[in-house]
């Protein structure tokens, strides 16, 4: 059965895509206990990449080098919890075809034209968005099916060793 709460959610999300309404929507939305449980190993390994990744937010690194070890962990992690039955790549990009992140400027998404292998200076600000994306095509343990989508995303501006982020 679909509760209220669902229902309103579903058709708010609806309605912005169909208006072509800009947003990022960003959240945990996870509607009753049983759905939170079936799928708290795979949020775990989320948040586990996201703080890796923050940790390689200095500058020199790029958002490249960034997605690639976000892209491993998140490979080996979801092979070890039985989502993906290897970590080949084919694999996991049904699962996750985004970067880890992007560029932020005055507008949610303005910096789509910098690249991605650029190396980070001080003071610009990035995204570290890790996720997983199940299609309702998945083919993976059926605890997961109700999970959906489970993204964290942090902010971040990269800075020097000796200065907190």
């Amino acid at each position: 059965m679909i509760s209220p709460i669902q229902n309103r959610a579903t058709y708010h999300l609806r309605w912005m895509c169909q208006t072509w309404w800009l947003f990022d929507f960003s959240g945990d939305q996870m509607f009753g206990s049983d759905t939170m449980w079936k799928s708290e190993d795979l949020y775990e390994l989320i948040l586990q990449t996201n703080k890796e990744s923050l940790k390689l937010c200095k500058p020199g690194a790029s958002i490249q080098q960034i997605h690639n070890y976000s892209v491993a962990m998140l490979r080996k992690g979801l092979n070890e919890i039985g989502i993906l039955k290897s970590e080949a790549s084919h694999s996991y990009h049904q699962l996750n075809p985004t970067s880890i992140g992007h560029y932020l400027g005055m507008d949610v998404h303005d910096c789509s034209t910098v690249r991605y292998n650029r190396p980070l200076k001080p003071g610009v600000v990035i995204t570290i968005e890790p996720g997983i994306y199940i299609p309702s095509s998945f083919d993976g343990p059926e605890r997961y099916w109700m999970a959906d989508a489970t993204r964290l995303d942090s902010g971040i501006v990269p800075r020097e060793e000796d200065q907190p982020n």
